[in-house]
């Protein structure tokens, strides 16, 4: 327990007299400075009184060295928006402290009441700084059904994924082109009915599905070749360039891929189809093929221009690089969002798995043989687009969640 000394006697032993001390009235600032002075000539400055100390700390009654106090609140916030909130609050304070308001007596005889309260009403105005992409909302405002609530919610809105085939060829209604195909008859990857030699008679009704270019055909596809035997070599290339170079319509034997969103890189799952391209050129060594790349319509044109680019260079640079073929027998072309395979889909983000389904398979490169008339294509004008790396893209990078980001 600490001591307390107080300067309360003189130099002889006596209580200072303090009558005389005050100057005037003390309101004016030269008065009170004028008492100060009267007051430090008074005090001799030996503090030889020892201070008195209650026995009783903690006490309830007029007189004590701890106070009890009670403190009280209520109050109403309200949330305007995820950043601004508006409250109003009263709160009241309760002192056992008769000096709390600094009035002990009414007169020189009346003391005032001991518990003194003291209360007030505020408005608060809370703003919630920072980035909300970093930061959360603050956790008094989070109802902790909101998550479980958006996921039912978005459960509810998801359309369901139907593998409905209505024709039974193989390809299911979402993405078939051709609802109503008949039965038996061999469809395309879009469910097409096949027709190989293009004689304008399907696969499954002609006679001869392959049958020689060049020569007309009869009502059950079956090619009018002349009884004279084998054709010669310069009647084969009348019949070729009459065909427009095509040698018949090989397009049909020559697959297609897809590519992951935003990206060019050749996936595993292709690797078959591009072998079996490099397969056909390498049968038939003086043909050309067509490699023709595509997007889906999520970015803007210029965009998905050089996207579709970069992918038929990238599937044209795989088959050169892995089965020996020449640049010079491929032709680069690209069509960016043009000619998807399926038709009005949305160019938003927030879709459904279905929805991205339809958009992965307009993300592609066809492969055809090149006619007389087709020319590479230079690199169009514009940025880099996509990347040529695995995964997918990074969520709030500078290509997701914006029209300008390409597909």
């Amino acid at each position: 327990m600490p001591r307390v000394y107080t300067d309360l006697l003189d130099e002889n032993g006596n209580a200072y007299n303090f009558e005389g001390i005050a100057v005037g009235t003390n309101q004016t600032k030269e008065d009170r400075k004028a008492s100060r002075d009267n007051l430090r000539e008074l005090l001799d400055g030996d503090f030889e009184t020892r201070g008195g100390i209650e026995k009783d700390i903690i006490s309830l009654g007029d007189h004590k060295t701890v106070i009890p106090h009670l403190n009280a609140g209520i109050g109403l916030s309200r949330k305007l928006s995820r950043r601004i909130n508006l409250g109003i609050e009263y709160r009241v304070q309760m002192s056992d402290n008769d000096l709390l308001d600094a009035y002990e007596y009414r007169t020189t005889l009346d003391e005032t009441v001991s518990n003194d309260f003291a209360h007030y009403t505020s408005v608060r105005l809370g703003i919630n700084l920072g980035s909300f992409e970093r930061r959360v909302e603050p956790l008094y405002w989070v109802n902790p059904l909101d998550g479980p609530l958006t996921d039912i919610a978005e459960l509810k809105q998801r359309p369901k994924f139907d593998l409905t085939d209505s024709d039974g060829d193989g390809v299911i209604d979402m993405t078939d082109q051709e609802i109503n195909t008949p039965a038996g008859c061999p469809v395309d990857t879009r469910g097409v009915t096949l027709d190989s030699d293009s004689d304008g008679l399907a696969d499954c009704k002609d006679k001869e599905p392959y049958s020689p270019p060049g020569y007309e055909v009869d009502a059950s596809g079956v090619a009018q070749v002349p009884d004279e035997g084998y054709i010669t070599e310069d009647e084969l290339v009348e019949i070729i360039n009459a065909r427009g170079g095509t040698l018949g319509n090989f397009s049909w034997f020559l697959p297609m891929i897809h590519f992951d969103l935003d990206k060019y890189y050749i996936k595993p799952e292709f690797y078959g189809s591009l072998h079996h391209v490099a397969t056909v050129m390498n049968t038939h060594p003086d043909m050309k093929i067509v490699a023709h790349g595509f997007t889906d319509n999520r970015a803007n044109s210029d965009y998905n221009n050089v996207l579709s680019y970069n992918r038929a260079n990238a599937a044209i640079t795989y088959l050169m690089e892995n089965y020996n073929l020449p640049r010079s027998r491929f032709i680069i072309s690209y069509g960016g969002e043009q000619a998807p395979i399926v038709k009005g889909l949305r160019d938003s983000h927030n879709i459904s798995t279905t929805e991205e389904y339809k958009h992965y398979i307009n993300r592609r490169v066809e492969f055809r043989v090149a006619t007389a008339t087709d020319t590479d294509m230079s690199r169009p004008a514009g940025p880099e687009a996509g990347e040529n790396t695995p995964g997918s893209s990074r969520p709030g990078s500078k290509y997701s969640g914006n029209r300008n980001s390409g597909y």
